[in-house]
Formats: structure tokens, sequence, C-alpha cells
């Protein structure tokens, strides 16, 4: 068997003691667990005295299979958990919390120690690189649920959509997922200042279509799009397409762009688990069908689709 762990840190503004209750609680958990946020109606049964060894919680859902989180270990700054995967595959790995004091409250760090068979590993890294990405996502989550009370993210499964065909502008990029704060706003600013020189009329809300996506490194390659009336001649770097009549699976997030990776891990999963045969070409799209400028963060509505074979 090939060893890895996966270690992703965060800091919150609590005192350790808080934040370690509060992890320690599973009955918490719905609350900013990257996994159960994509099925909210996930049954969930919770055994033991919550926040004490041997307490535990069992999942068994469409989207997220089942499986059980067991308190092994509780002591000052650290707890210890078993992980036991059953569906739709069965596995088992150790996953640790430290809580440390710091200048700002309290560093958390969420670990998870666990294996893959020899023949499987080419898998390795992609394991490794995706649940480190839930990991930041669920600490992310953690933080806002602690400091404020409340994470702005929140789901609901469309399934299949119609995209009408229409004519776009674009900018290309490419960035990681911490880059992509700075490129695409950039790209919108360029887009909404092209309009208004050039007096071309938009058709529609804002979306970005991404035609690569690399899980071992969060890179993706996608093109920023503005919806417009008709095709015209605009100067490089700009891009003027038409996207035809399109079938997608898709699910609308209502929240902070900062979650969206939660919607784009539900429809993966969903399309996943509801066998829809998704195309190669275009991977996915996310279509803002709210402006930050007229819409509470909290209140942003983003449909966000993979597109159908």
């Amino acid at each position: 068997m090939l060893k890895y762990q996966v270690k992703k840190s965060i800091v919150i503004d609590a005192e350790p003691e808080q934040v370690q209750q509060f992890v320690a609680d599973f009955t918490q958990w719905p609350s900013w667990s990257p996994w159960l946020i994509t099925e909210p109606d996930c049954p969930l049964v919770y055994s033991g005295d919550q926040g004490s060894e041997g307490a535990s919680y069992t999942w068994d859902g469409e989207i997220v299979g089942s499986g059980e989180m067991q308190l092994v270990e509780v002591k000052p700054g650290t707890l210890n958990m078993d992980l036991r995967f059953l569906r739709p595959f069965k596995s088992q790995a150790k996953v640790g919390f430290e809580f440390d004091a710091v200048d700002g409250g309290c560093k958390v760090s969420w670990i998870m120690d666990s294996q893959v068979p020899w023949f499987l590993f080419f898998l390795k890294n992609l394991f490794k690189n995706m649940i480190g990405m839930d990991y930041d996502r669920g600490l992310g989550m953690l933080k806002a649920k602690i400091e404020t009370g409340k994470v702005e993210s929140k789901l609901s499964l469309l399934g299949d959509l119609t995209i009408d065909a229409t004519h776009y502008v674009s900018l290309r990029g490419g960035a990681t997922i911490e880059q992509m704060k700075e490129v695409m706003p950039g790209h919108i600013d360029s887009l909404t200042q092209l309009i208004t020189e050039q007096k071309v009329v938009p058709n529609g809300p804002l979306f970005a279509l991404y035609t690569k996506m690399d899980m071992n490194t969060s890179y993706s390659e996608f093109e920023t799009c503005l919806p417009i009336e008709s095709a015209v001649d605009l100067p490089e770097p700009f891009l003027v397409k038409q996207l035809p009549t399109t079938q997608a699976y898709a699910v609308e997030h209502t929240g902070s762009y900062n979650y969206l990776g939660n919607a784009w891990s539900m429809v993966m999963m969903a399309s996943r688990h509801y066998k829809v045969k998704t195309s190669k070409a275009i991977l996915g799209m996310e279509r803002f069908l709210d402006s930050p400028h007229t819409v509470a963060e909290g209140e942003l509505r983003t449909q966000v689709m993979v597109f159908k074979k």
C-alpha cells in the first residue's frame, strides 16, 4: 500500500478551546463539512456523548455515499478520529485536528493519513489534491461559522438544463483557484469597459466556460464571457464566438463566490452518481445570475454546470 498524508491549516479568530469543542461535536459538522453541504438531506445518525471519546456519526446519502466517523482520542489541542467509508467504495483513514494558539486566534490543522493499493499508484496524487481542496473549503466554512455564525453557501440540484444558443464576447485566461479571485474580476472589468466603448448590446448574464481543469494543481483554463445580441468585430485580445444550444446538468449556488467550490463538488458528485455522460470539450460553466454590485453577497445566485454529451 502507498501511504499519503493531507494537511491543511487556517487561522480562526477564536480561542483554541472554543474551536476544539466545536469541531469535536459532530452535530455541528453539517454546518461546515465540505461533503455534507452537497447533500443537505443526507440521513445522519449520532451516537455517544458528543465531544467525548467514543462519540460518532454515520451518514448514508445518495450523492455522498455512506460511512462513519468516530472520535477516538481527545487531548488538549488535539482530536484524533477513525474514518470509514462504506459506499461508493470501502476504505479507511486516520483523521486528526490540531489547535494551536497564535497571534490572531487559533491555528487549526486538519490532517488525514490514508493509503492506496500499489496498483492504483497513479491515483495517489489525485486523491491527495482532491481531498486537500475539500479540506481547504471545509476550513474556510469552519472559520466563517465560528467567526460570524453563518456560512453563505446554499445548494440546490437543478438537474437537466438547456442552454440556449448565444453569441458572446470573451477573454481567455488561466489561473489556480486562489488566482481566480484576481483574474476573473479583471476580465469582467475589461468586458464592461469594452461594451461601453464599443456600444455592444449585452444579452444576458455573464458566464465562464472552463476548457481544462487540472485536479493535481487546481489550475484551470477558461474564458470569461458576456452574451451579446449578434456577432461583431472587436479588437484583440477579445474573442467573439457562438455557443450552440447545449444540454447541461446543473446546480444552483446561493451565496458568496468564495464557496463556488461547493457547487462544483456537488455537480461532479451528482453527475457521477446519476451516471450523466459529460462532454470533454467544454468541461463546465458558471453562469452569474446576479451582480455583486446590486445583490448582497449572501444572496448571489450562480449556476454551475457540466455539459452533457
